[in-house]
């Protein structure tokens, strides 16, 4: 009994003893080694482009202490392949437009809890056509197919509905839906300057907008400024909640590596398009991304900026089920002391 009773006292103690020094406790989960990123075409995902070039997000965790953290870079043609590749688990990070974002956010509030890390680029995104009579809206005949990312989500179709309220009247936001068509920029661009396809019109961004505008028989027909009155976010890195939770270190070094790049781009727009040049293997010089690098409506910032807008076109319009308060509702809240919007 005596015996009984000492066994009993002493795996009490050694119980207790365990809680004390944390033996009982779960172990503490590594963060991943390895992250994968995907990014699109464009010169909206620069920083993107120079912080794979100047490896600063390996920088940034190595003083965070991960000193062997690996950074795959994944090329995927639009925002919806992003948002599967998201919801798959095959990427940790990607950079899509607005319309994935939020479409992403509205669906995965109560799981997944999908937000945009930081915004990349507030830049001027134009359609432009290679029909010398396609001066309006209202001029787009059923021969005609307008070429954008991914119909009816991707950012330029969002303001391509947006642009069709404003031209037609409430209610009319998917009357140009049946003219679009899905294509990569670099296809759509090519289909565009050779018209010698159905396509008579790309809703692009840079550089191919501005190369298209250098041909002759191409101009633009509208402007994301002429629908947003102003410059606005085109591309935001988007993660899940888990991503975030349980890799606060690579989370951070996502962050501080893209302001890096961010940081880079403003105070050395030559080396910048050097690194474009060099890393997409572009037929373009490096003095021609430059010059568009300079361009006002090239802006590239790590706040988001007049996003508040596309939120509730789309809430309105019934695209999203929730109507996001402010913008902080969905950029995660490492960014939430800046003066977004």
């Amino acid at each position: 009994m005596f015996k009984l009773k000492a066994l009993t006292r002493l795996a009490a103690v050694v119980s207790g003893l365990a809680v004390v020094f944390g033996a009982a406790a779960p172990p503490v989960r590594a963060e991943i080694t390895e992250v994968r990123i995907a990014q699109q075409f464009g010169l909206a995902y620069l920083p993107l482009i120079v912080a794979r070039n100047q490896k600063f997000i390996e920088k940034r965790a190595a003083e965070a202490g991960i000193s062997d953290l690996k950074v795959n870079w994944v090329r995927l043609g639009s925002g919806a392949a992003v948002n599967d590749a998201l919801l798959s688990g095959s990427i940790e990070f990607g950079a899509a437009g607005l319309g994935p974002l939020f479409t992403l956010w509205d669906k995965t509030r109560t799981n997944l809890g999908v937000r945009a890390v930081v915004a990349l680029d507030a830049s001027a995104l134009f359609l432009n056509v290679n029909r010398p009579d396609l001066k309006t809206l209202a001029d787009i005949k059923d021969s005609d197919r307008i070429a954008l990312p991914a119909v009816k989500v991707s950012h330029q179709a969002v303001l391509l509905r947006m642009a069709a309220e404003q031209a037609f009247g409430p209610g009319q936001h998917e009357r140009l839906d049946r003219f679009t068509v899905t294509l990569p920029h670099p296809e759509a661009h090519v289909a565009l300057l050779s018209g010698k396809t159905e396509v008579t019109g790309h809703f692009g961004n840079s550089p191919f907008s501005y190369q298209q505008l250098d041909q002759a028989g191409i101009h633009r027909l509208l402007s994301s400024e002429d629908i947003l009155g102003g410059l606005g976010t085109v591309t935001s890195v988007i993660t899940t909640a888990k991503v975030r939770e349980a890799n606060p270190k690579v989370y951070r070094a996502v962050i501080e590596g893209l302001r890096d790049a961010q940081a880079l781009i403003a105070r050395d727009k030559a080396l910048a398009a050097r690194l474009f040049v060099e890393e997409e293997k572009s037929s373009l010089t490096a003095d021609y991304i430059r010059g568009v690098l300079e361009k006002p409506a090239m802006r590239y910032s790590a706040v988001p900026v007049n996003t508040a807008k596309f939120g509730d076109f789309m809430f309105r319009t019934g695209v999203l089920k929730t109507r996001p308060g402010t913008w902080q509702d969905y950029f995660f809240p490492e960014i939430h002391d800046q003066p977004g919007s």
